[in-house]
């Protein structure tokens, strides 16, 4: 039996061509499925790999929160750190100074209920002095941070240089940035066992609204 008798290569023409066609999208459709189907066996069996983003939990978490509002905006900001992880964590005590044992900072937006007044805020700042004791040293005056524990300081909106009083909308978030330490002394810092906030953080962020 000759090998027409199993296969006839399509003729020219438009039957030819639309047999090709059809077998052509035949063919895709199929890898198509194909691929579907290994992509939902790889999620069931790995989900982890798709939702870790979601699940993740930070370490230690910021939250700001206001004291007593004084025609709608508060005079003061508290700092809250909670510790996040399934572990006892060390800190040193920040403050709203660059520089030193770690920097608190408030971060506001401000629209105007008169667009067309001056804005009456200012800016400001100031440094912390620099360590100058061996890393060991300073983490004896540390803060430790037991699981689900917290660490609070408060200031003034004036003392976090935030002097903006004019009516209108107000959004304040709260910054933290850790202290600078060098390679060697995060080194040690992990050869000793200590578990320590390293990144910045950043807070929900806060609507008030004054009239007046």
């Amino acid at each position: 039996m000759s090998d027409n008798a199993y296969y006839r290569r399509p003729t020219s023409g438009p039957q030819g061509l639309n047999f090709f066609l059809m077998m052509t999208r035949m063919s895709i459709a199929t890898v198509l499925a194909s691929l579907v189907a290994i992509g939902g066996t790889l999620s069931a069996d790995d989900p982890a790999g798709t939702h870790h983003a979601h699940d993740f939990v930070p370490t230690l978490e910021l939250r700001i929160l206001p004291g007593k509002l004084e025609r709608g905006l508060p005079k003061r900001f508290t700092f809250v750190f909670v510790n996040r992880s399934g572990h006892e964590l060390r800190m040193p005590r920040p403050s709203q100074c660059i520089g030193g044992n770690g920097t608190v900072m408030l971060r506001s937006q401000f629209k105007p209920l008169n667009p067309r007044g001056v804005p009456s805020g200012g800016g400001g700042g100031c440094g912390a002095g620099s360590k100058k004791i061996e890393v060991l040293e300073w983490l004896k005056s540390w803060q430790s941070l037991d699981q689900g524990k917290s660490l609070s300081v408060s200031y003034s909106r004036r003392d976090l240089f935030d002097f903006q009083e004019d009516a209108g909308d107000y959004e304040f978030w709260g910054e933290y940035v850790p202290p600078k330490l060098t390679s060697e002394e995060i080194s040690l810092l992990e050869r000793a066992g200590i578990n320590f906030q390293g990144v910045p953080l950043a807070s929900a962020h806060l609507h008030f609204k004054r009239l007046n």
